[in-house]
């Protein structure tokens, strides 16, 4: 079919025989296996206006069309995005860390993890002084009603 307008929640689509049906937005993005942010997102995923895309009728509610796309398309995608991840993965297995850097984030993990046990070391602390504080001798609503002059009726 050929995109005819795109909206924030997908695109309608004329699939001929003066028919029109739409394109919802998780529908390109199950494709692209991510977030598609309106018509922005439709835009960068190539759903624009007078765009030839290969679609199927997933459904007909109430005489409307609601499409999907063809098995092929996913197929492709599907062994796009395999492509893609199997090459990030081999691009980042390459990249090797240093012996000396990753020591040193290893020492600075440590780090930080000794400060957190510490902080909540402080925290139990506290928590002694906190039961002795007893929530009934103060009472801010009873203040601000008698600021308001509420506290009489």
């Amino acid at each position: 079919g050929i995109i005819l307008k795109v909206y924030p929640y997908g695109a309608i689509v004329d699939v001929g025989a003066n028919r029109r049906g739409i394109l919802h937005i998780t529908k390109v993005a199950s494709l692209y296996g991510k977030y598609i942010n309106k018509e922005q997102g439709l835009k960068e995923a190539g759903i624009e206006k007078g765009a030839k895309v290969r679609l199927s009728v997933e459904s007909v509610q109430n005489r409307r069309l609601v499409l999907d796309f063809t098995p092929d398309v996913k197929e492709e995608a599907d062994r796009e995005f395999k492509r893609a991840s199997s090459k990030s993965q081999q691009d980042s297995s390459s990249e090797e860390i240093p012996g000396e850097d990753l020591q040193e984030w290893a020492e600075y993990a440590n780090q930080q993890e000794s400060l957190a046990l510490e902080e909540s070391e402080d925290e139990d602390d506290n928590d002694d002084e906190d039961e002795d504080y007893d929530d009934d001798e103060y009472d801010e609503d009873g203040d601000i009603e008698e600021a308001l002059g509420l506290d009489t009726y």
